[in-house]
């Protein structure tokens, strides 16, 4: 990511990400082929089937429908960012909110963004602070620690007594979906 000669970059495969130290980025392959190659989200997980000799499903909102977890995140991501369609929050949301109910942790915090800042879904910080708390449960250390520290500034705006209910969704959700936890 930058012309420093000096060995800053680091790749923990157990964890599947990488750390550029020169620059401060981090991530998993598909950002790294995003950043490195300047491929969409959707370009660099083709890229990467096809090297593991892998056929992807075309990615439509029936195979999205069916609960097929990469067609429900590529919609979700093209939705957020307008990549191929128009910005709509709300169908982000949708997208985001059945991948989050499948476990998946960038989901998770991306929904939980949407609930505090009220895009495509009514604002509320007891929803954002449980599905921030969720994903900062699971994923790897950087996620982790973003949706966490994510979670801690909204929890600044909140009273107690909204903590308490949201911590208590997720003691419920965890409960009721334990094969989602701390992937």
């Amino acid at each position: 990511f930058s012309k420093e000669r000096s060995h800053s970059f680091f790749v923990n495969d157990d964890k599947g990400f990488f750390h550029d130290f020169s620059s401060g980025k981090h991530g998993d392959v598909i950002s790294f082929l995003q950043e490195t190659e300047r491929l969409s989200f959707v370009e660099a997980v083709q890229r990467l089937a096809g090297q593991a000799g892998m056929q992807l499903p075309a990615e439509d909102p029936q195979s999205a429908e069916r609960g097929y977890l990469p067609a429900q995140m590529m919609l979700a991501k093209m939705y957020y960012e307008g990549q191929g369609v128009a910005v709509n929050y709300a169908e982000a949301a949708r997208w985001y909110r059945q991948a989050a109910y499948q476990g998946f942790p960038i989901a998770q915090y991306m929904l939980g963004t949407l609930y505090a800042t009220g895009q495509g879904v009514a604002k509320d910080l007891v929803q954002a602070y449980m599905w921030l708390t969720l994903a900062g449960s699971q994923g790897n250390e950087a996620g982790r620690q973003n949706a966490l520290r994510t979670r801690d500034l909204l929890a600044e705006q909140m009273p107690p007594t909204q903590v308490q209910e949201a911590e208590k969704l997720v003691r419920e959700w965890t409960a009721s979906n334990p094969a989602t936890g701390n992937q």
